[in-house]
Parts: structure tokens; sequence; C-alpha cells
């Protein structure tokens, strides 16, 4: 029985070691800084920056050694801080989470073998969304940009992604995101 395993687990590593990964799958984390956008809004309030972070899942296809394309689940949360002023009594606060699930669709552009340029749109969905709340619905329609290095060794590979992103184009009061990403994966 073994001698009738060992060749079909040469072949298997033989497959595997001769063919080019064209997918990866990585476990993502990531910090931003955030504000919101009240450009053309009346009235006397307005947003402290805070934070927030994200983890996920990333799938990525490449098509080839230049062109791939990005998908992926991540959940998200953006601390918010309105502030509004009321006379003699001084500012008040009102602090804010929003929580979103967000779908990514990308294309990334890979060049000098190490570095990568990426973007595209981001379908969003806010989990907590209260119709009082500090901020408006951030589900719909919005973009990411970003930037980054990734390294494989082997079958794993490391990335570090700087990036912007504007969350709910369709609506007023946009969730805006700078921060970073990394991750580790598994090429296929």
């Amino acid at each position: 029985m073994k001698y009738l395993l060992l060749p079909l687990f040469f072949l298997c590593f033989s497959l595997v070691a001769s063919s080019q990964s064209r997918n990866n799958l990585s476990v993502v984390y990531g910090m931003n800084a955030n504000l919101v956008d009240i450009h053309g809004a009346i009235g006397d309030f307005g947003y402290v920056a805070e934070d927030g972070k994200s983890i996920g899942i990333n799938y990525t296809r490449n098509f080839t050694h230049v062109f791939s394309f990005e998908t992926g689940l991540f959940y998200s949360t953006n601390n918010i801080r309105l502030s509004t002023i009321h006379g003699p009594r001084g500012d008040f606060y009102y602090d804010g989470v929003v929580k979103m699930i967000s779908v990514p669709l990308y294309a990334r552009l890979t060049f000098f073998k190490y570095l990568f340029a990426q973007g595209g749109l981001i379908l969003d969905h806010q989990t907590n969304y209260a119709p009082y709340g500090v901020v408006n619905d951030q589900s719909g329609i919005g973009f990411e940009m970003g930037f980054g290095g990734k390294c494989n060794f082997g079958p794993i590979s490391i990335f570090i992604n700087p990036y912007f992103c504007r969350h709910a184009l369709n609506g007023r009061n946009n969730l805006i995101e700078a921060g970073a990403k990394t991750g580790i994966g598994y090429n296929f």
C-alpha cells in the first residue's frame, strides 16, 4: 500500500512545485485615522478626527505578472466625535461608532516585483445605523486607492498597504479614512 501512495505523493508535490501561484488568500488587519466630510453642510457642528480599525480576509487573483483583481470581506469600526456649539455653555461632544461590513473590488498593478498600486470600489453596509446617530448612514458605494509593498517567502506572502478611502459617495457627511493595512497570506 505504501508503494502505491508514494508515486501519488510525488505527482502531487511536482504539480505544486512546478505550478505558478495565481491565487492568494490573506488575513488583513488595518488601522486608520478618520474624519467626516461635511462640505456644503449648514449648521454649528463639526467632526473631530478619530481612529478606526478593520479586520478581514482578502482574495487576490493574478491574471498576469502585472495585473491582478482583489476582493474580500472586511469588518471595520470607526470612532466618530461630533462637536456642536451651544453659546456660552461651550462646546458639546457626542461620541459614536460606525460599524461596517465591506466588500472591496479592486484592480492591482504590480511593478518592480515588490511594489503595487491598487484602487477601486467598495460596497459598504453600516450594521449599526440609527436615524438620530452622530453621522448619516455610510451604506453604499465608496472608493479606495493605495500603494504598498509585498514579499513572498515560498507560498507565504506578507504585505503592507497605506491607503485612502471614502465611503458613501451617494450620501452626505461621508466618512473618510487614511491608514495602513498589513497582512499575511498563502499563495496557491
